[in-house]
């Protein structure tokens, strides 16, 4: 059984015994103790290198853009659909009329399939996309498989 000069330094046993008492206390109940972090509204608490607290303004992660378009009936290099940007486009997911049709776009590849079950014509059809700083824009080979239907309505999500 250890004695008081069992434990290190010269703390007793009794006060080490008081001291773990006191953090495990701690763990269920706030003391609204804390450092002070002084920052502006719509920032976040964070660590510096040191592993000081700072305030910080948050990673903001991906926007999002929603919207919808009717289709024309155009299609092919002459005749592109294009969506304006806030910023430079990640992923584009268009819906076609039916909700049985989409295409999916990525930032940065040139190229996309129209996906479609395999009963519509546009299934697998190619798509080319050209991606900038303020647009996105695509043409394929039908209206079909460009989703550019004359009179349709297409939903558009896009990530930022």
């Amino acid at each position: 059984m250890p004695t008081e000069e069992g434990y290190n330094g010269s703390y007793t046993g009794k006060q080490i015994d008081a001291a773990v008492g006191a953090v495990v206390a701690k763990e269920t109940a706030w003391d609204n103790k804390q450092d002070k972090v002084s920052g502006k509204q719509g920032q976040i608490v964070g660590f510096d290198q040191k592993g000081n607290m700072t305030a910080q303004n948050p990673v903001l992660g991906v926007t999002i853009q929603t919207g919808s378009y009717v289709g024309n009936g155009g299609y092919g290099a002459g005749s592109p659909c294009a969506i304006a940007t806030a910023s430079q486009a990640k992923m584009v997911i268009i819906m076609g009329p039916s909700g049985n049709t989409y295409t999916i776009l990525l930032g940065g590849s040139s190229a996309a399939q129209a996906w479609a079950p395999p009963m519509y014509p546009s299934a697998g059809q190619a798509i080319t996309v050209t991606w900038s700083a303020g647009s996105v824009s695509w043409y394929a080979a039908s209206a079909a498989a460009q989703m550019n239907v004359s009179g349709s309505v297409y939903n558009y999500l896009m990530f930022l």
